[in-house]
């Protein structure tokens, strides 16, 4: 309710964009109806201009935006088990977890692509309703039953 634009085309609300790790303005905008008008459409209209330097600045900074990543779990099991993999595989999705399935011998499991970038290996045992959960990170292994997760 304080910002007055030296334009006189603003017909109604203004606004200003501003980030605690910027000093400078890094956007602004607001409702100007009659500006088009002048173009020969009589339409309303609203806009904004930012400054993607600053906006990146801004961003980048640490501690504005905490995007929490989901969490990536390899999901390793027989082909014989396709059918129940692909179920238990959409269930961890709809979860917010990045599955990728994983049909050979994991015994060898450091020496495969996409290791490093895995937070969990799921080997479930369906005949005993369980599931191997390994922390790739720590380096731990625990047992959970497949309802749990």
């Amino acid at each position: 309710l304080g910002i007055f634009r030296e334009f006189d085309y603003y017909t109604g609300m203004v606004f200003e964009i501003y980030s605690p790790k910027e000093t400078e303005l890094i956007g602004s905008g607001g409702r100007y109806d009659g500006l088009i008008k002048k173009f020969g459409l009589n339409v309303p209209a609203a806009g904004f201009a930012l400054d993607v330097d600053l906006l990146h600045k801004s961003i980048d900074s640490p501690g504005i935006f905490l995007k929490k990543q989901p969490q990536r779990i390899m999901l390793s099991a027989s082909e014989s088990d396709f059918i129940k993999i692909i179920k238990l595989s959409r269930t961890l999705k709809k979860k917010g977890f990045i599955v990728e399935l994983c049909f050979e011998d994991t015994r060898k499991i450091n020496h495969m692509p996409g290791i490093p970038q895995t937070d969990y290996i799921y080997k479930p045992d369906f005949g005993s309703a369980s599931v191997q959960i390994t922390d790739t990170k720590k380096n731990l292994k625990f047992i959970k039953n497949i309802s749990d997760i």
